[in-house]
């Protein structure tokens, strides 16, 4: 890592990630795991107004490496879903006490939980929302599952936040400044961990330096992009990574596959699940290249 010296921040811990930080942080995969050892996802999301990004954020927890994914949302979601993703695993979520016994049934094949995109900010939101912020283990909030985190006050126990600056805005409660790594750690300071997304995002987690992923470029600046971050994010969490760690990986993965898409195609065009179907190979890359290093 490179250490960044940001003029007119006091922050003095600050520093750019590169490949080789990427490839130290991946996690370790044997020849001979199944798929519970790579991890499981459960995701609540979706809605009748909202129908796409549930599948988005699925489909990017998969092409990330998740072994299970379990969607929690409404018939209009589930339906698509079982066409167009038919290796995610579906749930009923029509009201908020529904979610108690989908904890129940999940709980110990699926370690994290992804809250928010496409849920809306009905009343059935904001029911999951609280009954999602008792889940006890780590969890990715994003879309709005924000918007409920800083409209109830809510602060789950193992959390981080996944948003872009007008979201940061709302849950900071005030206006942000000038600099993006204050912003950052600001949010780290009060979620624990957090991404703020933008053309170049920063990885915070409380009391740790702040981590710049310059990767990404405006190929990026599409609906549903963040959906399938958010899905990222969530299947490095239950890869075993620390928020931290999973967090960059999965920025620095979506950066380059938004990069690469931009190269073969243009920058102007591109729709979200292509993002999500690019993680792989980004994946395959870096792999490839700290195994090269080992030898």
């Amino acid at each position: 890592m490179r250490r960044k010296i940001i003029p007119g921040c006091d922050i003095d811990s600050v520093f750019e990630l590169n490949s080789d930080d990427v490839q130290k942080m991946l996690p370790v995969r044997r020849s001979d795991d199944h798929k519970g050892k790579r991890g499981g996802v459960l995701i609540a999301a979706g809605s009748a107004r909202y129908r796409g990004a549930a599948l988005l954020a699925a489909r990017g927890a998969l092409r990330m490496g998740a072994g299970i994914v379990v969607v929690a949302s409404v018939e209009e979601v589930l339906t698509p879903l079982s066409l167009s993703l038919p290796e995610a695993i579906m749930e009923r979520l029509d009201a908020p006490e529904d979610l108690d016994d989908i904890f129940d049934r999940w709980r110990e094949r699926c370690s994290v939980l992804l809250v928010g995109p496409g849920l809306d900010r009905d009343e059935r939101a904001r029911g999951i929302c609280r009954r999602a912020a008792r889940w006890s283990g780590p969890s990715v909030w994003d879309g709005d599952g924000l918007y409920w985190l800083a409209e109830e006050k809510l602060r789950p126990s193992q959390c981080c936040v996944t948003p872009h600056f007008g979201e940061a805005q709302r849950l900071i409660g005030l206006p942000l400044g000038d600099h993006r790594f204050a912003n950052a750690q600001t949010l780290a300071e009060l979620y624990g961990a957090a991404v703020l997304k933008g053309p170049r995002s920063v990885v915070a987690q409380k009391n740790s330096p702040l981590w710049d992923v310059p990767r990404g470029d405006r190929t990026l600046s599409i609906p549903g992009s963040g959906d399938v971050l958010a899905g990222a994010c969530a299947a490095m969490c239950a890869a075993g990574l620390g928020f931290q760690e999973a967090l960059a990986v999965a920025v620095w993965c979506h950066g380059v596959a938004g990069e690469r898409i931009g190269r073969l195609q243009g920058k102007d065009g591109a729709l979200a699940h292509e993002v999500a179907d690019m993680l792989p190979l980004v994946l395959k890359e870096l792999v490839n290249r700290a195994n090269h290093s080992k030898l």
